[in-house]
């Protein structure tokens, strides 16, 4: 048995490689991005070298928690140049950057080599996500118990890269890279020890709402700016506050840097900038300055007015007064510089951003692009003027005789018209950076958005009220007198975890009809909670009088103000997928019917790959409840289940809730692990989970349309089939209905099918749907690849042993099954690469399925 399973493994070693390889000549070839957000902002963090950057919907302004009020943008990024020891210009620096087109690559830089860490970005082509809640629910148990265990350790803290992490094996970093609260005080990273991960070692004690953490360097090919690489690290930690009390931080983003140099010869005429195109709502009417009282640069709109219905983005309502602003806690200002989207003077041409190492180091030093001053006088490219500054638009727009974009009238002549601005303020200017230099930045993303104070009025008092009120912040965030107002309770028993209404210890599709039942018997206001929050952690809150046997309705009230309403079905939306150790994933096999049930019917029959267009590839799928003209023998309340596909063959496209019909109140749709790629395919699991619920006692009665999915056939699908012919069938589980009684129902599926011809054939393909014998128990493994843990389901009780074998044949875990449906596997000491699960069952049968350790 054991050189079976060798062969098998040893032919698919090239799919784990694949699978893991995520840089390639010192390049991405896959980026990821990190969300950290509050009840006013969203800030997404890139790997490859970007402080924020456009990630679709989440770039808003938050006036009340969930309620996008208009468009926040665009792009934040650091530009560091010197000369060499011949003079040479040597430039690294991202603005518009694309997974073809940047000068950085993910993890820290080896201190023997000098070469990236993590050559392939294995596993430092990460963003780093901490949230404030998760933090002290460890520190709870551990203050209980003494000690944590890994599997309630949440993975990014667990694999949080500081120094010697023992979780993180041989690419544990052996210098100072992440921040750590070293509990112990032993000078190793540890969360089982109690160690936690920190954002100012000035204060360890000051833990924010969330925080994402980023390492990067420029020892990579700069396909950007085209310049040799200098040997920088960077440590990029991103991070917001969510306050009971009223402060300016919560209306901002703050953000860390350190930077270390480790070339092997001094820089001269080291500078270090920050590049922003911060678009306040619409970016064709954004005006921005500097000023040099605050130490800020800021945006504003031309006039201070609404751009209402002239452009793509949402746009500030009612000329409130909206002022977004940088300000910097560490540094003072070197110079500000200014461009714009169509150019001015000598820059007027098609694609006014730098070329070429000269021009990117101009702009750093205040300069045009071919090295003419900064004129302080209209457009700032004034050639006869010798009244020259290092700083553009440096006087308040409220200021009719200030100099600002403002009152320089630039829309007068279209050819001098803004449009789009970009800015760039240099920080750092040194005459010599020698090797081993290190240094840190501080600064702040704030948002005034002001109802009273309308127009440019805002500038009058507010404004510098309003930045100095956030420095102030910023310094008790440091000296640890900071005050967020209230203290979090830390739950240890009958808590409620939002988006958990069932109580099995995870989000799922079923927990949106358990609260849709639970909003139809209760008709009375609850008991709210001390915090009013949907974070997934275990709240105190204290029982209602009503609700389903064995599940209080205290658990449906997912954000907590003692209401069951629909902001609480976003709430179980926004931590779908969220689940503690102990949740074990329900198995609900779905009997094939042909009467009434779930329908899924393709708008094609088949797909010839090599012949296809692109529109031919994408193939509509019509989910529905029975039909439109057949009446339910048993009234409905909500509907819920997964719909599973190959993903060898299809992926959705786009987005996976493209339409829904109007049959249920609510509808969802979900896929764990979800995130998009170029080709605007959704990666992630191989299955969607639907729930659709009504909210409140209304029931379905008759059946229709429930979604419409569009599925992509890959360019690249494979088959294992040697003709290259294979058939897409999509599978349902998990089926459940309810009625408004919350009585159970059972409820069919009949499915359609789309034949793909002309495949690439693999015969080593790893499937992520499989068929088994009908005397075999359904082995499923998800994720696949898998983390750290591994999760196992089976489609009957099943009674027999795992064993995890590697690629000799060497059995590396061995688990017993008694009498469950589900079991799930620690993989935290096992290697990167691919691996077999044996499922044999006390009757001598046997499965076996493989699967990727990443």
């Amino acid at each position: 048995m054991k050189r079976l399973i060798y062969v098998a493994i040893l032919a698919l070693i090239s799919v784990s490689s694949l699978l893991a390889q995520q840089c390639a000549n010192g390049q991405l070839v896959i980026e990821k991005i990190g969300l950290i957000e509050n009840d006013h902002r969203h800030n997404t963090a890139f790997t490859y070298g970007m402080i924020s950057y456009q990630a679709h919907e989440d770039n808003y302004y938050y006036e009340t928690a969930g309620d996008p009020t208009f468009y926040l943008g665009y792009g934040k990024s650091l530009w560091v140049a010197g000369k060499d020891a011949e003079g040479n210009i040597r430039v690294s620096a991202n603005t518009y950057p694309t997974i073809n087109n940047h000068d950085f690559v993910a993890g820290p830089i080896d201190r023997t080599t000098g070469e990236a860490l993590d050559t392939i970005c294995d596993l430092y082509n990460r963003v780093w996500v901490i949230k404030q809640l998760d933090i002290f629910q460890l520190q709870a148990q551990f203050q209980e118990t003494g000690e944590i265990s890994i599997e309630n350790i949440p993975l990014d803290i667990l694999q949080w890269p500081a120094i010697g992490n023992p979780h993180l094996g041989d690419l544990a970093p052996d210098h100072d890279v992440a921040p750590f609260s070293d509990v112990n005080g032993d000078g190793i990273y540890d969360p089982v020890t109690g160690d936690f991960p920190i954002v100012l070692e000035e204060n360890p004690g000051f833990i924010p709402h969330q925080f994402s953490f980023v390492v990067y360097n420029d020892v990579s090919r700069h396909t950007g700016t085209f310049s040799e690489s200098m040997g920088f690290e960077f440590h990029q930690t991103n991070y917001v506050v969510n306050c009971l009390t009223e402060s300016e931080a919560e209306q901002s983003v703050f953000t860390r840097i350190k930077y270390q140099y480790l070339g092997d010869e001094p820089l001269a005429d080291f500078k270090l900038s920050l590049f922003e195109d911060n678009d306040l709502a619409c970016n064709v009417n954004d005006y921005e300055g500097c000023d040099l009282d605050l130490n800020c640069t800021y945006f504003y709109n031309q006039n201070g007015e609404s751009f209402l219905d002239q452009c793509h983005d949402p746009d500030v309502p009612d000329n409130n007064g909206a002022v977004r602003s940088t300000v910097f806690f560490s540094h003072e200002m070197q110079s500000f510089k200014h461009w714009f989207l169509l150019g001015v003077g000598d820059t007027l041409i098609p694609g006014i951003d730098p070329t070429g190492a000269a021009e990117y180091y101009n702009y750093m030093s205040g300069l045009w692009r071919f090295g003419e001053p900064v004129t302080a006088f209209g457009n700032g490219y004034e050639t006869s003027s010798t009244d020259t500054t290092l700083f553009a638009f440096h006087d308040r727009p409220n200021d009719p005789n200030g100099w600002s974009m403002q009152t320089a009238q630039l829309d007068d002549d279209f050819l001098f018209s803004p449009l789009d601005v970009r800015a760039l303020t240099t920080l750092v200017d040194e005459s010599t950076l020698m090797p081993g230099a290190t240094g840190t930045i501080d600064f702040a993303d704030h948002f005034l958005y002001d109802k009273v104070n309308k127009r440019l009025t805002v500038f009058d008092n507010i404004w510098p009220e309003k930045i100095n009120a956030l420095k102030a912040d910023f310094e008790a965030f440091k000296d640890g007198t900071f005050d967020c107002g209230g203290n979090i309770e830390i739950c240890l028993d009958d808590c409620v975890w939002p988006g958990d209404v069932d109580q099995d210890a995870g989000v799922t599709a079923k927990d949106f009809l358990t609260a849709g039942v639970i909003s139809a018997i209760s008709d009375a206001p609850g008991v709210p909670r001390q915090i009013i929050a949907t974070d997934w952690f275990a709240f105190n809150s204290l029982d209602w009088d009503y609700g389903l046997p064995e599940i209080n309705a205290k658990h449906a009230d997912v954000n907590g103000n003692g209401e069951i309403n629909i902001i609480d079905f976003d709430g179980i939306a926004s931590n779908f997928g969220e689940n503690r150790s102990e949740f074990v994933p329900e198995v609900r096999p779905a009997t094939r019917i042909d009467s009434f049930g779930i329908y899924a019917m393709m708008e094609e029959d088949l797909v010839d790959l090599p012949t296809a267009t692109l529109f031919e590839k994408i193939v509509a799928t019509d989910l529905t409840l029975g039909d439109e003209l057949t009446r339910i023998e048993q009234p409905l309340h909500g509907v819920s289940f997964d719909m599973q596909f190959d993903t060898n063959l299809v992926r959705p496209f786009i987005k996976i809730d493209e339409i829904f019909s109007r049959v249920f109140d609510y509808n969802f749709a979900g896929m764990l692990n979800q995130s998009r790629n170029a080709d605007n395919l959704l990666e992630g699991d191989n299955k969607i989970s639907y729930a659709f619920t009504n909210i409140g006692g209304r029931e379905v009665q008759l059946g229709g349309t429930l979604a419409n999915q569009n599925l992509r056939v890959r360019d690249d699908a494979v088959t294992s089939n040697p003709d290259g012919r294979d058939t897409l069938v999509l599978k349902f589980l998990n089926i459940c209905a309810t009625d408004a009684a919350g009585n159970l129902y059972d409820l069919g599926f009949v499915t359609d099918s789309l034949v793909i011809t002309n495949l690439n054939v693999d015969s080593t393909l790893i499937s992520s749907v499989k068929e088994v014998k009908d005397d075999q128990t359904t082995l499923t493994l998800f994720p696949n690849p898998a983390t750290d843990l591994l999760n196992v389901s089976f489609d009957q009780n099943t009674t027999g042993e795992l064993v995890v074998y590697n690629l000799q044949g060497q059995a590396l875990i061995t688990k017993r099954v008694s009498n469950s449906v589900a079991s799930q596997l620690s993989l935290i000491d096992l290697p990167v690469g691919l691996f077999m699960l044996q499922l044999e069952t006390e009757d001598g049968l046997r499965q076996s399925e493989l699967f990727v350790k990443e």
